[in-house]
């Protein structure tokens, strides 16, 4: 009799566990033990920093860091703003130095905490922390194109002189950071008047403007177009990840303009302490080659690029912007152009 009864209460004992072991698998994890990351699609993709950088916080806190992709950095504060207090947001990863002004007008953020680095002296002090901030890397940027293929451009002016019939791929600077600073630094450079005659002149040289700076440098090695404004540091990523020397940046005698990143803590976070640790591990030694490495830009932090191909970049001259001048006015100038 007893045997009887075990042979009918046992499936259903093991059926209980199983409910329960399945009920505690889908058991949301708490905010505690969870830091909620936007950023835009290279750094979270499966190819970016985002997933070693994932793996080494938790082996060193036991913290998990989800990455949510935004898309281009450019449409995360829309986002933001789209959500409002839905958000699950707690840190904001890949604004740039155009981005802050209006991200502290349109949101609430904590001051991040700096933690003790020894900066690196190439990059500018005065960007390092701004609005509450902090940077986690940065680059030059400048035309990046194939030995070869073209006479490379001594200055921005020989731009206007030499043919480039159909090989220039641009970026939109409504959607796109990079596109963005772009623009601003010919808009400071040239002024409005400027940029409408720069424009009318290259017209031709154009292939296409692109909505983000993946689809506009994918035109350029898929041999689409012969140059793309891009970062200095592009060039590294062919010689290291295809050891194809064939890519190289200009140097322009022109000061360059130049791309922070920044990290921010919202001040509606829910795991505010983990969002802490998670920049102060960003500015790791550890964090930055990871950075160097697959996103392809400069750490912000010293000692990291020695022994490494992006030693072989020359070091440039760098534009100082204006950031007097709004977001609304650079779009609008854009727009005028009807490109």
């Amino acid at each position: 009799m007893v045997k009887k009864i075990l042979i009918l209460v046992l499936p259903f004992l093991l059926l209980l566990v199983f409910y329960f072991s399945l009920k505690d698998s889908k058991t949301p994890m708490s905010s505690e033990s969870k830091i909620v990351v936007y950023t835009y699609s290279s750094f979270a993709s499966s190819w970016g920093a985002g997933v070693e950088l994932q793996s080494q916080f938790l082996a060193a806190t036991g913290l998990v860091v989800e990455f949510v992709d935004i898309g281009e950095a450019g449409v995360i504060l829309q986002r933001l703003k789209l959500e409002g207090e839905r958000s699950s947001a707690d840190v904001v990863l890949g604004l740039d130095q155009f981005s802050l002004a209006t991200a502290t007008k349109e949101q609430s953020w904590k001051s991040v905490r700096v933690p003790s680095v020894s900066w690196d002296l190439d990059f500018p002090s005065s960007d390092r922390i701004q609005n509450g901030f902090i940077a986690y890397n940065w680059a030059p940027m400048t035309f990046i194109y194939r030995s070869g293929e073209v006479v490379p451009l001594k200055s921005l002016k020989e731009l206007i002189q030499v043919k480039y019939n159909k090989s220039l791929s641009l970026l939109d600077p409504r959607t796109s950071s990079p596109g963005y600073i772009f623009f601003h630094w010919l808009v400071q450079k040239l002024g409005v008047t400027g940029v409408q005659d720069f424009f009318r002149s290259i017209k031709n040289n154009i292939v296409t403007v692109s909505p983000s700076w993946s689809a506009g440098y994918g035109l350029f090695t898929k041999n689409q177009a012969k140059l793309v404004f891009s970062y200095v540091t592009s060039s590294a990523y062919h010689w290291i990840e295809e050891k194809n020397k064939k890519y190289q940046p200009m140097y322009l005698e022109d000061a360059l303009p130049y791309h922070v990143e920044y990290v921010g803590i919202l001040e509606s976070c829910k795991n505010c302490e983990g969002a802490q640790k998670f920049v102060d591990f960003l500015l790791s030694p550890l964090a930055q080659k990871i950075i160097l490495q697959k996103n392809y830009m400069y750490p912000v932090i010293a000692g990291q690029k020695e022994g490494t191909p992006f030693e072989g970049l020359k070091p440039v001259k760098l534009f100082q912007p204006v950031h007097e001048i709004s977001r609304s006015q650079i779009i609008e100038v854009w727009k005028s152009l009807q490109i």
